[in-house]
Order: C-alpha cells, then sequence, then structure tokens
C-alpha cells in the first residue's frame, strides 16, 4: 500500500504541475482522489512495520498540503479549535512522534 500511495501522490503532483488548461481542474481532481482513496485504506489498516507507520504520517503530511506544522500548528494564531496553546505535553509528543516519522528515509522512494 505504501508503494500504491507514493504512485497516487506523485501522480497528483504531476498533474498539479500541468498547464493550466480546461480539464486541469478534472484531471487533477482525479489524481486528488485517487490518493484520497489510498489514504483511507492507510487510515483503515494496522502497519505491522515502521515504513507502514511512515505511510501514515506521510498521509498526514498531504493532508496539509505538504507543509504539515504539527497537529496544533506552529504559533496560537495557527493553533486549530481544541488545541491547547502552548501545546500540552501529549500534543508535543505526538507532533515529535510524526516529526520523527517524516524525518525517516522512505524505503519506498521513487
Amino acid at each position: 500500500m505504501t508503494a500504491a500511495y507514493n504512485d497516487a501522490w506523485a501522480r497528483e503532483r504531476e498533474a498539479l504541475a500541468l498547464e493550466r488548461d480546461d480539464e486541469f481542474e478534472e484531471r487533477y481532481r482525479a489524481a486528488a482522489d485517487a490518493t484520497g482513496a489510498i489514504v483511507d485504506q492507510l487510515i483503515a489498516a494496522r502497519p505491522r512495520t515502521l515504513a507502514g507507520v511512515r505511510a501514515k504520517a506521510e498521509a498526514l503530511n498531504w493532508c496539509h498540503g505538504e507543509r504539515f506544522e504539527g497537529l496544533c500548528g506552529s504559533s496560537p494564531g495557527s493553533a486549530p479549535l481544541g488545541c491547547l496553546w502552548p501545546p500540552s505535553t501529549d500534543q508535543r509528543l505526538a507532533d515529535a512522534i510524526l516529526f520523527d516519522l517524516l524525518a525517516l528515509p522512505n524505503p519506498i522512494a521513487v
């Protein structure tokens, strides 16, 4: 599933880089929907490897447009509703785990 996710995300980025003609929105939406379908599968999956858990962290990064700044943002103004500011210990720990996973080399990188 990790390889399928990486392939779908690569196709989505390629679609985003294409010329913005009359068919751009349709091509991009189809690519994004394909990635989203794999993300839905990742959400339901219970990974048995570090690579599988890392794929879930990558999917979270995808949800944030490849600009993940932590679950509660990097500043009080970016903190979503329900987040404490300053972040609580559990929020900081969750962010640390996610950032550590994202920093690992992608074993399926193309």
